[in-house]
């Protein structure tokens, strides 16, 4: 095994099973929607994929999450939602920019929204643990893609915020949009590699003293 290999660093070597898992969360990359080629997923292999983000994390059993695909002329209107609503949020807009809003929405050969239903009427399940279980389930759906020879990336940002894409698709308060997933088959452009992770990025507190410290960065 290759010294780089990270698994290599491992004192017990993990059974094929799990070493395959393992690589596949060492080796996600998010690759740019125009870099996805066709064909994207059918929706039994999307449903598939849901199924697998249902696997997250879910204190409560909220589910605090929901899919959606956006295809034909529903994905065109979105996009020219997106558009609009960056019009409105940003006056100063040229048609440029706009047109590159719709680009990024139609761009990929599939888009699915992800929502957030969450549920304020839950104490013991405050709003963070939702919006954390909501990521783990995205990065669920995500690996899973990955699992089926596919790849995709996360589309959020201010858009996701703006209110007249909130209100174009007629969202109630309590319901976020977390992003859009755009999933196609990997183009032959290599993935941009991600950033090392930060050399703190895991260590071992074994020392009572250090507890005051133990949640700065």
């Amino acid at each position: 095994m290759d010294e780089t290999d990270p698994l290599a660093a491992l004192p017990v070597p993990p059974q094929p099973k799990g070493a395959a898992v393992l690589r596949a969360l060492l080796g996600r990359r998010s690759v740019s929607p125009r870099r996805l080629l066709p064909p994207g997923p059918g929706p039994d292999e999307l449903r598939l994929m849901a199924q697998a983000a249902a696997r997250a994390p879910d204190h409560g059993g909220l589910r605090p999450w929901r899919f959606r695909l956006v295809e034909g002329a529903a994905r065109a209107a979105l996009g020219a939602a997106c558009a609009d609503a960056l019009a409105a949020d940003d006056p100063a807009a040229g048609p440029e920019r706009l047109q590159r809003e719709r680009e990024k929405i139609a761009a990929g050969p599939c888009l699915v929204a992800v929502l957030v239903p969450l549920d304020p009427r839950r104490p013991d399940v405050p709003l963070p643990e939702q919006h954390a279980s909501t990521g783990a389930a995205i990065l669920g759906f995500l690996l899973a893609a990955e699992a089926m020879g596919y790849a995709g990336i996360m589309l959020s940002g201010e858009r996701v915020r703006r209110p007249g894409l909130r209100a174009a698709l007629g969202l109630p308060d309590h319901v976020q949009l977390a992003g859009f997933l755009t999933i196609g088959r990997p183009g032959r452009v290599a993935a941009k590699a991600p950033p090392a992770p930060p050399a703190d990025l895991f260590e071992v507190v074994d020392d009572p003293t250090a507890l005051s410290s133990i949640l700065r960065p």
